[in-house]
């Protein structure tokens, strides 16, 4: 069981992304370009629903995903 210290340091530690940083994240890293980006609720981490415009050669993949930003400290584990 943790103490109440290291409880505050994994609040402190959550990620705060702004909507235009995930979505520039999502463009940089994977290479999708999103259509509409919404936050989720999360705890300890940061969660957004990302829509991504389709293309032509991407018609039967999937137009949704959750992109999920890990919290520092319990990344660390």
């Amino acid at each position: 069981m943790s103490s109440g210290a290291g409880w505050q340091s994994q609040a402190s530690a959550k990620p705060v992304f702004t909507e235009a940083q995930a979505s520039a994240l999502v463009e940089s890293v994977f290479g999708f370009k999103v259509s509409k980006i919404q936050p989720l609720p999360s705890y300890e981490d940061q969660n957004f629903r990302v829509h991504i415009a389709r293309g032509k050669e991407t018609t039967d993949d999937p137009v949704e995903y959750v992109l999920k930003i890990s919290n520092t400290e319990s990344s660390q584990t």
